[in-house]
């Protein structure tokens, strides 16, 4: 199969820092939290308290990173809306599919608080723009296309024209539930 253009899409450093912003901002607050919590204010429910509030800021959203660096570490994914074929290269495997190959797509985005207050709407959590593509192939294969590796925003619609069966998923942790995994070799 060949492919009909399109770039590819693979982790890269400034992706991954432009992702992880979040923590410029989660981090001192959580940390602030969690030293009022430690040096005890006078109460231990206050302390405790702090402490849980400030590991919130950030400790949820390191983890959901940290676990699509991982999946997506070494991927590269091209594909566009207008070619039928994507391909797929990993350090141990590189491999082409047909859009008419896949079995499912499952969105999975990070859940949207609608707020009557100063925030017109969106999440207020520092991990909100986590999000990812599940590509699940006849074959039983599934790629991961994390916001790490594509936009949400071109994945679906690299796969709007589809007849495919497409399901959407709003979390308020958007973890990784199946790894991605590519056979080896054909059937």
């Amino acid at each position: 199969m060949t492919i009909d253009g399109g770039p590819f899409y693979q982790t890269n450093q400034d992706r991954n820092l432009k992702e992880i912003s979040w923590i410029i901002y989660g981090l001192p607050l959580g940390a602030m939290f969690t030293f009022l919590g430690i040096v005890g204010l006078n109460s231990n429910i206050l302390s405790i308290s702090l402490i849980i509030l400030g590991t919130i800021f950030w400790l949820p959203g390191l983890i959901v990173h940290f676990q699509y660096y991982q999946d997506n570490n070494g991927l590269r994914v091209r594909l566009s809306k207008e070619s039928e074929v994507i391909e797929i290269t990993t350090p141990t495997v590189s491999r082409s599919f047909n859009k008419s190959d896949i079995k499912e797509i499952l969105v999975v985005c990070t859940h949207r608080y609608q707020s009557q207050g100063w925030w017109d709407g969106g999440n207020r959590l520092p991990w909100n723009k986590y999000g990812y593509t599940q590509i699940q192939f006849q074959t039983g294969e599934i790629i991961n296309l994390t916001n790490l590796i594509i936009d949400q925003s071109i994945a679906i619609d690299s796969f709007s024209n589809l007849k495919t069966k497409k399901l959407r998923a709003e979390e308020l942790f958007p973890t990784i539930k199946k790894k991605s995994n590519l056979q080896t070799t054909r059937q």
